[in-house]
């Protein structure tokens, strides 16, 4: 028996011929034999040149009784006969044509053969006169082709159905090459009897060559070939059919396949354009001496198959349309003598020259059917069972037993051989071989766990415990488990041994093995029974048992959990009591069971400070539980010192946006300075930025000024002042950090005067407040001078960096009158009463003055002037005795509603331009109670103004609410009742002022004050004027 493993192409002893052929030797040298597609098998033996043949037909479907005729002589009438006849038996198995070289007979093998007639049928070849017969061979059920010698050499086909008729298809040719000498020659012809192709295979020079000769008609083709067949065409695309013919290789381990397309236009050469061409090479090492040609060409259009036999034995399967190669056996070790389809059946019989008849199959169950397994030694049962694995023959209850006969435990013969037969196996077919016994029969489940104990290294023990649970149900799952021990399991194993005994109800045996032996993998164990417990209450005692053993904390946050509320005081003890790694697993647990965040919340104030590591924070980002973290940090955190991991994991639960940051910034501003100076303190080494940011949001001033000032952080330390716009604490930089003028004073060229344009007016206001305040000359000067040019869109603010230079300028250069008088001159917009009004304060003189003055008098200044402004303004006014000083007093009184005040000022200034508005402003006063201070400032008025009708009428009034009625009668006497005014005190120069300057030495009064100086004769006499003096006329 040969098995070819790697193809489903099998080859397959029937039967020997030498045990049913009478006489027949070993080897059929001397026989002659050819075979059918039905099975029969015709041997024709001869002993030699005048020994009579003797003719055998065996059934190879009945390997027991085969012989189906036996010794039958031929032509025992005809003694003259050579006794070298040869035969060959229809693909039918109906006829057998036999032949010498001179005569042709024909057996009819469906008639009974023991009757007195002769069952050989001679044919008439007379008519073609003296010829040789060289070989007869079938080309279908019903005819035959002949090659003949002599006279008519050629090729002709015979048709046995009249027993009598030879019919000539071709004109006789002669195919032959010179000095070659043929070993053996076949014919192929179509089914219509239209192409015959002739097979010589000659030997020359060494090496055996192989010519087909192609015949259609009177046109012939020579090629190269050793064997052939032929297809006919079923449609117009196929035409006359195909010819498939294969030639050997140059060397031993290859042929070439080529098909050819036939047809009635036939081209030049019918290899111009082949249908496909294919090199095979021989799927194994070939180390034969002998070269293997292709010897016969079979082809089954029904099963798109291409077999060819070669001469070693060896048997080729392809696929006929396009010639892929299926697979390859080997029929036998001697050469192959006849070969024939298998009738209603994949594949070949195939008889060897030692008389062995074989069958090629392509099914593998029909090969396996044929077995007799139990007759098998072991050696010979392991490739069956090969076979059988490979291919997935079904493994029924009588199979196995053929395979392990008597196997019933684990002791004994029966045991050992079955061992000693699975043993070579690979542990892939191990596993395969226990899948399709187990599928196949389940009640064998007993036997089949004591074998798969013995390999139990070599089977993946999930997938064989997944096979016993799905053939056998969790009885089967658990005996096969708890035949290795539950203290061997672990994983999925562990998993299923404990669930099939909960569904089989062996609690007794659940609970041996999980509390008295040991056990490889509690975690499965727990994961398997919480949900048990949480349907069957009677599992819990086991359960917590459990957990206790192995101190599962999860596991009994899970028990307290399923008990209810009352039971998590027991939770939260077992929280203060735990380690890291065992709250880690007891949150784990909780979040597993969906805890509320309240009852979280009052969990995690248990936790201690160590058990808050990276992964307990982990495990609360995959529950989107981290608002319940921070709160807890942040409580910590907020509650005492505690160590840098906690705010580290704090500050990270910030996120980097606006809002992380206001969160982070809030919460240090709750804690208070006095925590934030304590967290911060923590991260001044490790981390100087960090503890910066802390003190800067808690609002620790000096920790945060002391520590920037140490990392030479000046930008930090000046823009942390100017954030805070606090004077003492810029008062106590100065004071306690060493020479920090000089250092702010060498960083501003760089950045702080850019860091101070760009601070709000407060945090400008409170620096420049401080150095001025503190006498810092050098740094407010030079910071002065960089902003007074700068651009401000606020003009208070604009205002304010102008008021500090002047201030500057006033504090430590008092005699720069020039200077600050050009400043203000160079800056229009500068109307700050406060610093104009120190200015005259400090009684300046000359063009200085008159600047102050001319820029105090701008409309709408006086509305911005304070109590202290007055105050200097006065002071000024009384040492320099100026005249519009004291109009801007009384303006500013009057604009206050201060009437008195501004009566005074208006009579110390002699102003009445705004006689009107003063008049209004004295009327509008129901109570007014100055009158004397009116009578005085009304005089003066009456003085100066041509239309003194309303400032008469008025003067009068007061005169009368102040009893002064001698002057009242005197006015009036006068005729100052304001009925017309006297033109005769009016300047005759402007005709506007009244007239009071007196000319000496003429004592002419003629003009004004202001028309005087104008004049240097006397209007009236002509006279050179020496001098000028006011008179007051009455």
């Amino acid at each position: 028996m040969a098995l070819q493993m790697n193809s489903p192409v099998i080859a397959t002893k029937i039967l020997e011929l030498s045990n049913f052929s009478h006489g027949a030797s070993k080897y059929l040298g001397s026989s002659d034999v050819s075979i059918s597609e039905t099975g029969l098998v015709c041997v024709i033996r001869r002993v030699d040149r005048w020994t009579q043949p003797t003719i055998f037909v065996l059934d190879t479907a009945k390997t027991d009784r085969p012989v189906f005729v036996s010794a039958l002589a031929l032509d025992p009438q005809d003694a003259k006969r050579e006794r070298t006849a040869e035969g060959r038996i229809s693909p039918d198995g109906k006829r057998i044509i036999i032949h010498d070289s001179r005569a042709v007979w024909v057996v009819d093998l469906t008639k009974d053969l023991t009757t007195a007639d002769s069952p050989f049928r001679p044919m008439d070849l007379k008519h073609l006169g003296e010829v040789g017969i060289e070989l007869v061979q079938w080309v279908g059920n019903n005819s035959a082709a002949a090659i003949l010698s002599g006279k008519s050499a050629g090729l002709y086909h015979l048709h046995p159905v009249g027993l009598d008729a030879v019919e000539r298809n071709a004109t006789p040719v002669t195919w032959s090459v010179p000095g070659a000498v043929p070993l053996t020659e076949t014919v192929a012809c179509s089914k219509d009897g239209v192409w015959i192709a002739r097979f010589s295979v000659l030997f020359e020079k060494g090496r055996a060559l192989g010519l087909l000769f192609l015949d259609r008609g009177h046109e012939k083709f020579q090629l190269s070939g050793f064997a052939g067949a032929f297809v006919t065409g079923k449609n117009k695309e196929d035409d006359e059919g195909r010819f498939y013919y294969a030639d050997a290789g140059a060397t031993h381990d290859s042929m070439t396949l080529t098909a050819l397309q036939l047809s009635g236009r036939i081209p030049p050469s019918p290899v111009a354009n082949p249908i496909w061409k294919h090199e095979f090479r021989y799927p194994r090492s070939h180390d034969l001496i002998s070269p293997e040609i292709p010897i016969t060409m079979h082809i089954s259009e029904k099963d798109d198959l291409l077999y060819i036999v070669s001469s070693l034995g060896y048997v080729h399967v392809f696929q006929l349309a396009s010639g892929e190669h299926i697979g390859s056996t080997r029929a036998g070790t001697s050469k192959v003598v006849c070969s024939a389809l298998r009738r209603g059946k994949r594949g070949l019989n195939v008889v060897d020259a030692n008389g062995t008849v074989f069958s090629v199959i392509m099914d593998v169950q029909e090969w396996f059917s044929r077995q007799n397994i139990a007759a098998l030694p072991i050696r010979d049962k392991r490739p069956v069972l090969r076979v059988v694995l490979q291919n997935n023959i079904p493994v029924t209850k009588q199979v196995f037993f053929d395979f392990f006969p008597d196997f019933i435990s684990a002791n004994g013969k029966a045991y050992h051989d079955a061992v000693d037969l699975l043993e070579p196996l690979s542990d892939s077919e191990l596993f395969k071989f226990f899948t399709q016994v187990t599928k196949r029969n389940p009640t064998l489940l007993p036997v089949l766990r004591t074998l798969a104990k013995r390999f139990s290294d070599r089977l993946p023990l999930s997938e064989m415990v997944a096979l016993f649970k799905e053939c056998g149900g969790p009885a089967a799952t658990f005996a096969f488990l708890n035949m290795f021990g539950a203290g061997n399991l672990e994983g999925k194993e562990m998993e299923e041994f404990i669930q099939s005994a909960i569904d089989i109800e062996h609690y007794t045996v659940l609970e041996h093995a999980l509390l008295q032996t040991k056990v490889l993998d509690p975690e499965t164990v727990l994961r398997v029974l919480k949900p048990k417990v949480k349907a069957d209450p009677s599992y819990a005692p086991l359960f917590e048992n459990f957990c206790q053993r192995f101190e599962l904390v999860e596991g009994l946050v899970f028990s307290n959990l399923v008990k209810g509320f009352t039971h998590l005081a027991k939770i939260k003890d077992l929280v203060q009591k735990s380690d890291a790694k065992n709250v880690l697993l007891i949150f784990r647990a909780l979040f597993d069971n969906n805890i509320q965040d309240k009852i979280l919340d009052l969990f995690l104030t248990e936790v201690k400070p160590a058990a808050f590591t990276p992964e307990f924070m982990e495990q609360f980002t995959l529950n989107n539980k981290l608002k319940n973290y921070t709160r807890c940090l942040e409580l910590m955190v907020a509650k005492s010192t505690c160590d840098i991991r906690l705010v580290e994991q704090l500050f990270k639960l910030y996120a980097d946006d606006a809002d992380g940051q206001n969160h982070k910034k809030a919460f240090l501003k709750k804690v208070g300075q006095t925590r934030c100076e304590e967290i911060g303190n923590l991260f001044k080494e490790s981390d100087y930025l960090q503890a910066l940011s802390i003190f800067e949001c808690g609002e620790c001033d000096w920790p945060y000024i002391k520590l920037a000032n140490a990392r030479n952080l000046m930008s930090n330390v000046t823009g942390y002042l100017l954030a805070r716009a606090d004077a003492a604490l810029w008062t106590e930089a100065f004071s306690k950090l060493a020479a920090f003028d000089q250092a702010l004073y060498g960083y501003a060229p760089d950045g702080f005067q850019a860091q101070l344009l760009g601070s709000s007016f407060a945090a400008k206001s409170v620096f420049l407040s401080a150095v001025i305040e503190g006498n810092r000359q050098q740094l407010a000067m030079h910071v002065l001078n960089y902003l007074i040019d700068a651009q401000f869109e606020d003009k208070s603010e604009r205002g304010f960096i102008e008021d500090c230079y002047l201030v500057g300028l006033m504090t430590w250069y008092p005699d720069q009158h020039a200077q600050i008088a050009s400043f203000i001159a160079a800056h229009k917009d500068f109307s700050h009463v406060k610093v104009l009004t120190d200015l005259l304060s400090r009684n300046i003189r000359g063009t200085a003055a008159g600047v102050v003055i001319e820029r105090l008098t701008k409309d709408g200044i006086t509305e911005e002037v304070t109590g202290d402004d007055i105050k200097r303004l006065t002071e000024a006014a009384e040492l320099s005795d100026n005249r519009k000083a004291w109009m801007i007093i009384g303006r500013i009184h009057l604009n206050r509603g201060d009437l008195l005040e501004a009566l005074w000022a208006y009579v110390k200034g002699e102003h009445y331009d705004n006689y009107q508005e003063v008049l209004k402003a004295i009327k509008s006063v129901e109570d007014f109670e100055h009158w004397n201070m009116a009578v005085d400032y009304l005089q003066m008025v009456k003085r100066r103004v041509k239309d003194t009708k309303p400032v008469m009428t008025m003067l009068s009034f007061a005169l009368v609410k102040t009893n002064r009625l001698v002057e009242f009668e005197k006015m009036m006497a006068e005729g100052g009742n304001g009925d017309a005014g006297p033109e005769d005190r009016v300047c005759g120069i402007c005709e506007e002022n009244p007239r009071e300057m007196n000319f000496l030495p003429c004592n002419h009064v003629y003009t004004c004050e202001g028309c005087a100086v104008k004049v240097r004769d006397c209007p009236i006499c002509r006279n050179p004027i020496t001098s000028r003096h006011r008179i007051y006329l009455a």
